[in-house]
């Protein structure tokens, strides 16, 4: 091929590697655009989803100690004014920490007892929430979160509930924790779109107030009557007009004309995610850069053409695109880098003399790059080399530079080589990414972190025994937080000494000279005798560390640890040593860890408290039942002497007397075996009713009775069971002395019924019915009997009483299912 061929398919050829280059390039530089947008969104979403849940994970962490709160069991218990007043104080004190919010306290029907703001015009108290989704699943034993908009206040708000049980396991009622999220909404507001949306897409926080409660995307029919019925986000659905279909993380979308990238990223297992768009049209800008250059570069090659064509200005036009090459490579923000067969310098941007820790070219051009590579990347830099003499090329090479502060930088490589032997030269271009690392390192950490504090929750809401809780919350320090071992001591406050609890790492044993630590001794009994906290990254030379021999010997770093706090009261100590340098973020991690820990051994000291203390009451009911049915049983025996007595005396007259004594008593005694069978809980009415009956019948020996008593699930409480068992025994009483006769056996029957919320029992015989007098309310010149019937009905069991006469003596009674 002659010369003039040549010249013809030179710039041809150029042309091709030109726009095969620009093509690569374009793409490349695109995508890395693309990546850094990517990213950044997702560093964003990630540091939201993070604040977001610490926050619902501390407003859960208060409903489950609440739920445990003896107060809050004993409102439910018993209902009593005293009983919610000490309940709304424990509701008014965790609330104070979480304004703007409510706690409130239901009880098995979803009926709300008491609140934290029952003084409010929009009060909580007296309503049912029975229908929430928080609700019912705390309802079934299980804590529960629920994002909603308020029925009652009409506010946004995350629904925190849990439930709460009797010593027995038994379900008393739920409380809950209404958090508003208008200040969450706020950290929203610094990006142009940003929301947080439930699996269907509807809005519920949001960058933009205008578009709260809105739909994403449209949702069909079905599904929107589904969430219109709940009420979950009010009474109406709009859409937002954004999107046509639902979205998903890292797709590209326009709005209004501006192209965004999209970033989701789901923060609980119901689906709720955190929807963030970044502005993108930097890849169009980089597409169209990418296309600008290589349609430049070609325009270069074609105008070098026409000038090595005509000859005459071929220097000239040499000259000029030496110039416009040096003006490219240091514009582009990218280190680019010439490297001769040997890996020594030939020629390099002020981008990438910057990289080295160098001021000026000429200090580096000669040089090999193993002189300001880091010592600890040699052996890989060495790795990479030979495959790069393999391959030809290196794509996204990470590698550690080293300036002459010592200041570390890392270098993103892409190389690639032309020619062959001595004349092989590599070209690079090479790229700051310290800052992208970084990013990536504290993402990475705050993932840890995030593992850890769900792993600790799960750790103490469970309970158990003190001991393996603790052992376990110190493996997990020393495994999410890359600790050598890491130490937990409570304190005894008799002997005012550390004692060694916990040991995970490297140490596990907890004898030896710091199983027991004397407060104010030792960097241990410091922090505790201080009550604050101690750290340090250079425990070689600290003073806060004693055993500097053992510290070089076992080459740590970094200490830190934290008093164990718990409403001001000092309960121990958690420390770790590291054999690497402990960041902000993980010295500030280890804080929060500390205050969970201390509220884990707090809620097991007041468990282990209470179930004590519940024990020691049963015991002591035991005995009081004991001896109240002694007692009883002595009185009865005394009440027979004092029968026969009068009997052998002939006093005849105070017999009557005497029996109607006996069978008051008898019944009491007969209220308390069933009460007593009944550990004291309700016990059926109808069941009272037989026993009383079959008891007074026993007593009248030779009368013929029958009775009929209507079967009916109906309880009554302790108390009503007393005063229940007085009353029929005198209208049972009056039965036997009136309406039996000769001529027929007495028939009597029971009727108990529910109407509303009271309770009905119809008492009837077959007597002769009651006097005029009596069924009008004139009671004079009748038996105390009356009296009595009346005083318990209407003051003890706060209800009406009725005679009438209907084929006998009916009594009527109405009184409150709960005095």
């Amino acid at each position: 091929m002659n010369k003039r061929n040549r010249l013809y398919w030179i710039p041809v050829t150029l042309l091709l590697i030109v726009a095969v280059a620009g093509w690569i390039a374009t793409d490349y530089f695109e995508n890395r655009v693309r990546e850094e947008i990517s990213s950044g969104s997702q560093a964003s979403v990630l540091t939201l989803s993070v604040y977001i849940n610490a926050i619902l994970a501390d407003i859960e962490g208060d409903v489950m100690t609440l739920s445990g709160s003896a107060r809050i069991v004993a409102a439910l218990s018993s209902k009593s004014d005293q009983s919610l007043e000490q309940a709304n104080r424990v509701l008014d004190r965790y609330n104070a920490s979480l304004i703007p919010a409510v706690t409130y306290l239901m009880d098995a029907d979803g009926m709300t007892v008491a609140a934290s703001n029952r003084n409010a015009p929009d009060s909580f108290v007296g309503k049912s929430y029975s229908f929430r989704p928080y609700f019912q699943e705390a309802a079934k034993g299980q804590p529960a979160h629920y994002f909603a908009l308020g029925i009652t206040s009409g506010t946004r708000g995350f629904y925190a509930s849990a439930p709460v049980k009797d010593s027995l396991g038994k379900l008393l009622g739920v409380v809950t924790v209404k958090k508003e999220l208008d200040e969450l909404e706020t950290y929203f507001g610094k990006y142009p779109f940003c929301f947080l949306v439930n699996p269907d897409g509807i809005i519920f926080l949001s960058s933009s107030p205008a578009l709260a409660l809105k739909s994403l995307w449209p949702l069909d029919k079905a599904r929107q009557d589904q969430l219109l019925v709940s009420k979950q986000f009010g009474n109406e659905l709009i859409e937002s007009g954004l999107f046509k279909k639902e979205i998903a993380d890292g797709s590209e979308t326009a709005i209004k004309g501006q192209d965004y990238l999209v970033a989701r990223k789901l923060i609980d297992k119901e689906g709720w995610s955190i929807v963030l768009l970044s502005l993108a049209n930097r890849i169009r800008d980089s597409r169209l850069v990418g296309i600008l250059a290589t349609v430049s570069v070609s325009f270069l090659i074609i105008l070098f053409s026409i000038i090595v064509y005509l000859a005459a200005r071929a220097k000239e036009t040499l000259q000029l695109n030496e110039e416009k090459y040096r003006t490219l490579i240091e514009t582009t923000g990218t280190g680019y880098l010439i490297l001769d067969h040997r890996g020594n310098v030939i020629d390099a941007n002020q981008e990438y003399v910057r990289l080295t820790g160098h001021d000026k070219l000429e200090e580096i051009i000669g040089q090999p790059v193993v002189e300001w590579t880091a010592p600890y990347d040699l052996a890989r830099q060495a790795a990479e080399v030979k495959k790069y003499s393999e391959q030809g090329y290196v794509w996204n090479l990470e590698m550690d530079y080293v300036n002459k502060q010592g200041h570390i930088t890392t270098v993103e490589i892409n190389a690639t080589a032309s020619g062959s032997g001595v004349s092989t030269r590599i070209m690079s271009l090479c790229r700051d990414v310290t800052e992208r690392k970084r990013a990536g390192t504290l993402m990475a950490e705050k993932a840890k972190l995030t593992e850890l504090s769900t792993e600790l929750a799960s750790i103490w809401i469970k309970g158990g025994e003190l001991q393996a809780a603790l052992q376990t919350s110190a493996e997990n320090v020393v495994r999410h937080l890359d600790g050598a071992f890491a130490r937990i001591w409570l304190l005894n406050q008799e002997e005012n000494v550390l004692e060694l609890k916990a040991s995970a790492g490297m140490y596990t044993h907890l004898d030896g000279v710091h199983g027991r630590i004397p407060v104010g001794q030792s960097m241990i009994g410091v922090i505790a005798e201080e009550h604050r906290p101690q750290f340090t990254n250079t425990a070689i030379g600290d003073p806060l560390v004693n055993d500097q021999e053992w510290a070089r010997r076992e080459g740590m770093v970094s200490f830190a640890g934290y008093p164990l706090i718990q409403e001001g009261q000092l309960l121990g100590v958690l420390a770790m040593f590291a054999r690497h340098q402990l960041n902000e973020f993980t010295v500030d991690a280890l804080g929060l860890i500390a205050d969970k820990v201390a509220m884990g051994i707090s809620r097991i000291h007041s468990r282990d408290k209470l179930n004590h203390y519940a024990e020691t009451q049963e015991m002591l009911l035991r005995e009081v039942s004991h001896r109240v049915k002694n007692n009883l049983t002595a009185v009865i025996s005394l009440i027979h002497k004092e029968s026969d007595l009068a009997k052998q005396k002939g006093l005849t007259n105070c017999l009557p007397l005497l029996d109607s004594i006996y069978n008051r008593i008898e019944s009491l005694l007969i209220v308390h075996g069933l009460l007593s069978s009944a550990e004291w809980q309700e016990i059926k009415f109808s069941e009272l009713c037989r026993h009383l009956v079959k008891m007074l019948a026993a007593s009248r020996v030779g009368h013929n009775m029958t009775s009929k008593i209507t079967e009916a699930d109906i309880s009554v409480n302790c108390d009503q069971a007393h005063y229940l068992a007085l009353m029929l025994n005198e209208l049972a009483t009056n039965s036997f002395k009136y309406a039996v006769t000769s001529s027929s056996p007495l028939e009597i029957s029971i009727a108990i019924s529910r109407v509303d919320d009271k309770i009905r029992m119809v008492y009837s015989d077959n007597g002769p019915g009651y006097p005029e007098a009596v069924i009008n309310g004139d009671y004079a010149g009748t038996s105390i009997g009356f009296d009595l019937l009346n005083g318990i009905v209407r003051q003890s069991l706060r209800g009406a009483i009725v005679y009438r006469n209907e084929n006998g003596a009916v009594t009527d009674v109405l009184f409150p299912g709960k005095v």
